[in-house]
């Protein structure tokens, strides 16, 4: 069955060509390449989310028709198309280029906020926080100055400075209240502020508590039923233990209390482990919705 449809759809499209093809020989038309015609061309695969295609045909009008108009539209849109398809290094270095090639061009600002994005993304934050400074210094009349302050809000906020995030998007109001994105960053905000004040689950005490009454740091933690688990079975191990001990078995006392105690250490370990899992589900948690809100910034 598939590969009668395979076989159909080349037979189409074999067809499709030769019309085509027929109708440009009748009306004694070349097919002409142009600037212009790539630069569409490039367009449309980025339409859908064709990008490596799309680097393809924009690299051939930077090649074939180098003073183009449209150079520096194509350039740009190679490193946009690399930062797209997850490649931030190569989208990086294509920025880089930009910049060297094209100093005059009206788009620097765009290039210079996706190169931003790019080094973010790859995790090279001080040179994402140089880059993103730079566009927000083109201030309200930039459409890029505007989203770089929110850009580096989210920096701020992965390298854990809430303080500094949630100033630069106080930043972004004061600039720019009446941005179409304005009620997104107040809501962004808020949840910043939740998010420093989240209510946090000591290790240690989990820990101790679950030292000192098995199970009991799994309840602190809010996880009951591991807690009930816990104390059970450490409850057993002891009285086992216990049990042949009073019946002067002094190898079946230590033997059960041997087998008992990975599961008590275990015990303590876990439930320190379920505190610091908790305490970062929250904050993931929180941290989605705050990039959830500000998603536009892409």
């Amino acid at each position: 069955m598939r590969e009668s449809v395979l076989i159909a759809a080349r037979s189409f499209f074999c067809v499709l060509l030769v019309l085509v093809w027929s109708q440009l020989a009748q009306a004694d038309q070349p097919l002409v390449l142009t600037d212009e015609t790539q630069i569409k061309l490039g367009n449309a695969f980025i339409e859908q989310g064709e990008y490596y295609r799309a680097i393809t045909e924009f690299k051939r009008l930077l090649i074939l028709f180098p003073d183009s108009p449209w150079a520096d539209h194509a350039a740009l849109a190679v490193g946009i198309c690399y930062f797209k398809g997850g490649e931030y290094d190569n989208a990086i270095k294509s920025f880089e280029s930009f910049r060297a090639t094209f100093p005059d061009s009206p788009l620097l600002p765009k290039s210079a906020y996706f190169e931003g994005l790019s080094l973010w993304k790859a995790f090279r934050y001080d040179s994402a926080e140089n880059r993103f400074a730079l566009v927000a210094e083109e201030g309200p009349q930039s459409e890029y100055g505007s989203l770089a302050l929110v850009t580096l809000s989210l920096v701020s906020f992965d390298q854990g400075r809430l303080q500094e995030a949630a100033e630069y998007l106080r930043a972004f109001l004061k600039e720019h209240g009446t941005h179409t994105y304005s009620e997104r960053v107040r809501s962004a905000l808020t949840l910043i502020d939740q998010y420093a004040s989240l209510p946090h689950k000591s290790p240690a005490l989990a820990a101790t508590l679950s030292a000192i009454l098995p199970g009991a740091g799994y309840v602190y933690v809010g996880h009951q039923g591991d807690g009930l688990m816990a104390f059970l079975v450490n409850l057993l191990f002891a009285a086992g233990s216990a049990a042949g001990f009073q019946a002067e078995n002094m190898a079946l006392g230590v033997i059960v209390g041997g087998v008992g105690v990975p599961f008590y250490l275990g015990n303590v370990w876990g439930s320190a482990n379920a505190a610091k899992k908790r305490n970062k589900d929250a904050q993931e948690q929180l941290r989605a919705r705050i990039v959830q809100e500000l998603d536009f910034i892409y």
